[in-house]
């Protein structure tokens, strides 16, 4: 088995193509690299080579995806299998909490937040989602309206966010411990002496599971 868990590239390109089909666009017709497209309607934050600006009546959405504190991230269950004869397999899961944040420009912002945040509880939409093990947090609060003065003129934004469980799990190996030395001190007046006893280990059988969680 292989590490399960969403890169910040990964995440940013699930969110963008789940983005344009909520706001009714095909996403491969965007994203073809012989013939790209000349207005770029969903965008990701902080581009690495920057993104060209747009005209106060054209409409066009950010996304913003960070991490989340929370208690569940606390939480680890770790399930111990024999593999071979010198270690065990280690797999362990938990739960990531990752909250998306839409800001959306344009004369539609307000009703393409409302547009979002009401398709994201509907299946053809949650489906590419849950297939990449990412779950809808089912409150998500009214979208915001917040314009924005620039050169002199007021560009409508509404801002809308939501919050998702996330499962990941690492795996890997743990070796062994096969024997163990156990050193017994005492007082020489007892009548005891020094003692040192090695005690073998008992290997889990290949086809026991142990689950420990923290």
């Amino acid at each position: 088995m292989a590490d399960l868990i969403l890169t910040t590239e990964q995440l940013e390109d699930l969110f963008w193509k789940v983005t344009m089909l909520m706001l009714g666009f095909n996403p491969d017709e965007y994203n073809d690299p012989d013939n790209p497209p000349t207005f770029m309607p969903v965008r990701i934050s902080w581009p690495t080579e920057g993104a060209p600006a747009w005209k106060i009546h054209e409409d066009v959405a950010f996304l913003r995806i960070d991490e989340e504190d929370d208690e569940i991230n606390i939480l680890r269950d770790n399930v111990l299998q024999a593999g071979d004869e010198d270690s065990a397999n280690q797999t362990t899961g938990q739960t990531r909490v990752i909250r998306v944040h839409w800001l959306l420009y344009g004369p539609n912002s307000w009703n393409n937040a409302s547009k979002i945040r009401r398709l994201l509880y509907d299946e053809p939409y949650r489906e590419p989602l849950t297939a990449n093990q990412v779950f809808l947090i089912p409150r998500v609060k009214t979208p915001q309206r917040l314009p924005e003065l620039f050169g002199g003129r007021w560009w409508e934004r509404a801002d809308v966010a939501a919050s998702f469980n996330t499962l990941v799990r690492y795996d890997s190996t743990v070796p062994y411990i096969k024997s163990a030395e156990v050193t017994i001190q005492s007082n020489p007046e007892s009548g005891i002496t020094n003692t040192t006893t090695v005690f073998p280990v008992v290997i889990v059988d290949k086809n026991t599971k142990t689950h420990g969680g923290v």
